[in-house]
């Protein structure tokens, strides 16, 4: 199973707005609610994110970002493991978006957000990609944090870790 528990979601803070705000951001938003019980705003329970193999990658999360790329939980820095990821130096170009960590040998990506993507209207291709042609961005990354793509890789569980 993909989550072993049942997250109490916390109430959108003052101020805080969904970004599922299309019918393709409001379907990912009902999926991955339903499949991995994970709210937009965070939740009041401890969540942990994990490979398969048990390996802890993340201890808490910020949000779920809904973009025209598909859907992406936000994290601040201090939330992840970093001594469980590999840093990709391929892909270091002085322009780039963002950094890439890979974990679970390259299975698991995680993006270190580098710039916003504010004025690229159109996301890159990939299976959840949908074209809404926005000029304020196809999501709303922020500088400073990091995103993860759930997957058949990654594992949530309840509370802070034992060990890793």
């Amino acid at each position: 199973s993909r989550v072993n528990f049942m997250p109490h979601m916390r109430p959108a803070a003052e101020g805080q707005v969904s970004t599922a705000d299309t019918p393709n951001r409001k379907r990912d938003k009902e999926k991955l609610e339903r499949e991995w019980m994970l709210p937009e705003f965070g939740t009041q329970t401890l969540v942990r994110f994990e490979t398969t193999d048990g390996t802890v990658l993340a201890v808490g999360y910020t949000s779920v970002l809904y973009g025209d790329h598909g859907p992406y939980v936000e994290f601040d820095k201090e939330h992840i493991r970093f001594d469980n990821w590999v840093l990709n130096t391929v892909k270091q170009h002085p322009n780039r978006f963002y950094d890439e960590w890979f974990a679970d040998g390259g299975r698991v990506l995680l993006y270190d957000q580098l710039q916003t993507v504010h004025g690229q209207s159109c996301p890159p291709a990939g299976l959840s990609s949908v074209t809404n042609l926005r000029p304020e961005g196809y999501a709303a990354y922020k500088v400073g944090k990091c995103y993860l793509e759930l997957s058949e890789f990654t594992v949530l569980k309840e509370g802070a870790p034992t060990s890793q």
